[in-house]
């Protein structure tokens, strides 16, 4: 991992307890910031294993109890962000406002749209499809008359 992004200061590979067999997944603690972005830059790395060799997805931890860093616990009722921006360009924790403030709107964010979010769900964490609190709602134009049962063209037809 060194010789690909950078100084390492630590790895462990995460062991059930009951079993004392390894979970399949391991933790590695970067040196500086500029191997860690390089790491998630990568997302996924080869690391050669007697005669094959193995592909590991590289994602961020996530943890629970960090506030927004866009808001700081202002637009949230200071609840703890929900969603963790796992795109090198963000890589930061977002509260469910400020993630449609900063990923959602089209205008404004046009290149952040497409990013997803990382939650931490017991001890894994999880990228997310789609965001949970945006299930309930259309936020498509073309879905809003569909879902009043309004036909597209009755504009035309008064």
């Amino acid at each position: 991992m060194e010789s690909m992004y950078g100084s390492v200061c630590y790895v462990g590979v995460d062991i059930d307890p009951e079993l004392k067999y390894p979970k399949g997944a391991a933790r590695i603690t970067f040196s500086t910031t500029k191997s860690f972005v390089s790491a998630i830059g990568g997302k996924f790395v080869n690391i050669p294993h007697g005669d094959c060799s193995k592909r590991v997805e590289i994602r961020p931890y996530v943890m629970d109890d960090q506030m927004c860093d866009n808001c700081i616990g202002k637009m949230c009722s200071d609840r703890y962000a929900r969603y963790f921006c796992g795109d090198v360009s963000c890589l930061q924790y977002y509260c469910e406002v400020c993630w449609d403030l900063i990923h959602c709107n089209t205008a404004t964010s046009a290149k952040r749209v497409g990013h997803r979010p990382f939650v931490r769900q017991g001890d894994q964490t999880k990228l997310l499809e789609r965001i949970p609190h945006h299930q309930q709602q259309s936020h498509h134009p073309q879905n809003q008359n569909a879902s009043r049962n309004i036909p597209r063209n009755a504009a035309r037809n008064v």
